[in-house]
């Protein structure tokens, strides 16, 4: 399964990988 990105929902994750571990477990 491929997951696209909108170029603002990539960076927000970007962001999130940088500065929320435990949101960006659940977005996982």
């Amino acid at each position: 399964m491929k997951i696209t990105f909108t170029e603002a929902s990539w960076s927000d994750y970007i962001w999130l990988q940088e500065n929320d571990k435990r949101l960006l477990k659940r977005v996982n």
